[in-house]
């Protein structure tokens, strides 16, 4: 990652130098307040955004992010004991809509999610992309699902070895159902549980 902190608003190149994307590169934008880091970046071969928003169809992600303050010592996020049975593994992604438009099909090819002891890392081409604590309960209906350290919430269901993830942005509502479309913010996945 390259920043230019001169230009207004500030700006960030990221290139991706390994894994699916590599080659490729995201223009970006950003803000900085104390602790916390507000971007927007275009997804690859998409421009640069102008302002830290994220409209319908435009390719640009936006995130706010805060300040991991000992996060490597926070407890372990509460899973119930059969959300963590049915879970718990390593899952190649299938299919991914994100915002109502398909992910990158590099991106799918190499994307694994492992679900152990209340803790969830995703992987791309073999190398971390994002860990962070998830809390799921079997119990409720529809099954929920939630990482905490990304702000999402959401809703899972289990066909087999077929994981299906709908996530919605907090504050935003739960989601009701398995769909993703323009607008609505919404991440939904396929995923297939490796055998070992």
């Amino acid at each position: 990652m390259t920043f230019d902190e001169t230009r207004s608003p500030k700006t960030f190149d990221l290139v991706f130098t390994n894994g699916p994307e590599a080659g490729n590169e995201s223009l970006g934008i950003y803000e900085l307040d104390g602790d916390t880091w507000r971007i927007c970046l275009g997804l690859a071969g998409k421009p640069r955004p102008r302002e830290l928003v994220s409209r319908p169809g435009a390719g640009h992600a936006l995130q706010t992010l805060k300040r991991d303050k000992g996060a490597e010592d926070a407890p372990p996020a509460t899973v119930d004991s059969a959300a963590a049975a049915e879970l718990e593994g390593n899952w190649s992604m299938v299919s991914c809509i994100q915002d109502g438009q398909h992910m990158d099909q590099k991106f799918i090819k190499s994307a694994v999610r492992s679900f152990r002891c209340g803790a969830t890392t995703l992987t791309t081409g073999g190398r971390p992309f994002m860990k962070g604590r998830f809390t799921a309960n079997a119990g409720s209906d529809p099954r929920t699902i939630d990482y905490p350290d990304s702000h999402q919430i959401g809703i899972y269901k289990l066909s087999g070895d077929t994981l299906h993830t709908s996530l919605a942005p907090v504050p935003g509502p739960r989601p009701a159902d398995f769909t993703a479309t323009p607008g609505d913010t919404r991440t939904v996945s396929v995923w297939r549980r490796k055998k070992s």
